[in-house]
C-alpha cells in the first residue's frame, strides 16, 4: 500500500521534497539524542549514592527526604486552591470543533496561561533540613489533575469526588465537558521527595542579628544579576522594579528567618539549587528513584521504537528511490 500510494504520489508530477527528507532525518536525529539522553538520565540517577543532609559533600548531591514548608505564608495552588509545597499548572482553551467534537473532547487545545511555583520550601531527613530553591528544577510528580470547565479560571476548587484516577498514567481526570481545560501537578506537604541538585552548607559566617542575615543574602543575591533576573523580572522588562523587589526582599527574609533559627543551635544552614554545569540536571520528583529511572528508561524505549520507524522509512524512500 505504501508503495502504491509513492508511486500514485510520483505519478502525480509532485514526488517526495528534500524538506520532507529533510524532516524526517531531523527527526530521527532528535529522537535518537532523546533516547540516549534518557538512557544517560537513568544510568546517572541510578549510579549516584544517596547523601544524608547532616553529612552531604558540597556540590552536586541526591538526596531523600519529607517536602515540608518554611515559615510563612502557606503556598497554594492557583487552580485547585489546594496546600502544596510546589506547583504547576496549565490553562487551555479548545479550538474549533462541533458538540460531538466536545463530547468526545478530541478539538484541539490553545494554551492561555501556564506557571509554576518558585517559593522555597524544605527538605528533611533523620539528620537534618535543606531549603529546597525549585526554580529551573525538573519536576516530576506520581499524579497530575485534569478538569475542566465553562470560565477561563476555574469557578470553584476541585473536590476529590470529582476526578476519577487513571492509573497507572497517574492521571485524575474529571468526566465533565466545557470549553476551558485545567490542568495542575502538585507536591503537597509531607510527600517523599527525590531531589538531584547542587547542595551548598552556609556556616557560622552569617551569625548574627535578623536584619545582617537578610543584607547578607541579599548583597550575595545582587552578585548575580541573571539569577535576580531571571526568577523575580515578572514583567520581562530586565529590569526589578518596586514590586518585584518585594519579592527578593520576601524570600531573603524567609531564608534569613530560617537561618537564625537553626544558627541559635549551633547548626549549619543547607540549600539545594540549579547547578551551574548544564550537563547535570536539577530534579525533584515525588515517589522512589527506582520509579523516576523507569520512566526515563520507558522514554528511551519509545524514543528508539520511534527512531526505528522513522529510520526505516526513511531508508525505504531512500531505497526506492523517489526523489523530486
Amino acid at each position: 500500500m505504501l508503495q502504491q500510494w509513492l508511486e500514485n504520489y510520483i505519478t502525480n508530477g509532485s514526488g517526495l521534497s528534500w524538506f520532507a527528507l529533510l524532516v524526517l532525518t531531523a527527526t530521527t536525529i532528535w529522537l535518537l539524542i532523546n533516547a540516549f539522553s534518557n538512557m544517560l538520565r537513568a544510568r546517572m540517577i541510578e549510579d549516584i549514592a544517596t547523601s544524608k543532609i547532616r553529612s552531604a559533600a558540597q556540590g552536586y548531591v541526591e538526596l531523600i527526604g519529607r517536602a515540608d514548608w518554611l515559615p510563612g505564608p502557606d503556598i497554594r495552588a492557583p487552580l485547585s486552591g489546594k496546600n502544596c509545597v510546589w506547583y504547576s499548572y496549565t490553562i487551555e482553551a479548545r479550538i474549533g470543533g462541533g458538540w460531538f467534537s466536545r463530547l468526545l473532547q478530541r478539538s484541539g487545545w490553545e494554551v492561555l496561561d501556564r506557571g509554576a511555583s518558585t517559593e522555597l520550601f524544605q527538605l528533611s531527613d533523620d539528620t537534618g533540613a535543606c531549603i529546597i530553591d525549585p526554580e529551573s528544577a525538573q519536576v516530576y510528580t506520581t499524579t497530575q489533575d485534569v478538569w475542566f470547565g465553562s470560565s477561563q479560571w476555574p469557578e470553584g476548587p476541585i473536590g476529590a469526588s470529582e476526578t476519577v484516577p487513571l492509573k497507572p498514567l497517574g492521571i485524575n481526570m474529571s468526566m465533565g465537558v466545557g470549553r476551558y481545560r485545567y490542568q495542575e501537578r502538585r507536591i503537597a506537604c509531607g510527600t517523599e521527595l527525590y531531589a538531584l541538585g547542587h547542595f551548598d552548607t552556609i556556616g557560622s559566617d552569617y551569625a548574627g542579628d535578623l536584619s545582617h542575615d537578610v543584607a547578607a543574602i541579599l548583597r550575595s543575591w545582587k552578585r548575580d544579576e541573571a539569577f535576580l533576573l531571571r526568577r523575580y523580572d515578572s514583567n520581562k522588562d530586565g529590569q526589578l522594579d518596586e514590586k518585584e523587589w518585594v519579592s527578593v526582599r520576601r524570600d531573603a527574609q524567609i531564608l534569613a528567618k530560617e537561618h537564625h533559627k537553626l544558627n541559635a543551635t549551633g547548626s549549619t544552614f543547607h540549600t539545594l539549587s540549579e547547578t551551574q554545569d548544564k550537563r547535570l540536571p536539577f530534579i525533584l520528583a515525588t515517589g522512589s528513584p527506582s520509579g523516576l529511572v523507569s520512566r526515563h528508561r520507558k522514554r528511551a524505549l519509545l524514543s528508539l521504537l520511534g527512531v526505528a520507524g522513522t529510520a526505516s522509512f526513511l531508508a525505504y524512500i531512500l531505497w526506492l528511490g523517489y526523489l523530486s
